[in-house]
């Protein structure tokens, strides 16, 4: 079942795809859900590999994702933005919230994928079934999800908060 995700502010988005408390069993607030957590200044404005990106673009072929980020001190959260998937249209888009924003949120309509780039890591999710289809892409060049996060930060047993997104 495709559930239809409704636009949303970041703290929407950030409550409806992530748990963000310390000590959680689960990164993603969502059920049946893994992914990666990659060091977001390893990266430029897309916080993740580009082998990555590219692989969720195949196994998560909507054109277009929707981002939204913070506002500065002081004035309302914008809502989120309308930006196109594709690697040099998304760093070169100037409306796009990742662009100036220090941590946005990114995902597609159809919730199988949501990007949480915060200060110090990316956190990468799909239901089980994409992130399976995401792997057999990045096999292709010897990666997987859990290689890329151990690549990024070492093995889980170091960070337990690596367990949960991973799975």
């Amino acid at each position: 079942m495709i559930e239809v995700v409704p636009p949303m502010a970041i703290h929407q988005a950030r409550s409806h795809f992530f748990v963000e408390d310390e000590g959680t069993p689960d990164a993603f607030a969502l059920p049946n859900w893994r992914g990666a957590a990659l060091e977001r200044n390893r990266y430029g404005v897309h916080r993740m590999p580009r082998q990555l990106w590219e692989a969720i673009r195949v196994a998560v072929p909507e054109a277009t994702c929707l981002v939204c980020g913070y506002a500065p001190i002081g004035q309302p959260e914008p809502p989120d933005v309308l930006v196109k998937m594709d690697w040099d249209a998304f760093a070169a888009d100037e409306q796009n919230p990742a662009r100036v924003s220090p941590e946005w949120v990114a995902y597609d309509r159809n919730g199988r994928m949501a990007i949480l780039a915060g200060f110090d890591v990316t956190i990468v999710g799909f239901p089980f079934a994409v992130a399976d289809e995401v792997d057999q892409i990045l096999l292709r060049e010897g990666k997987n999800l859990r290689e890329l996060t151990r690549g990024d930060f070492g093995h889980e047993d170091q960070w337990p908060f690596l367990a949960t997104v991973m799975k």
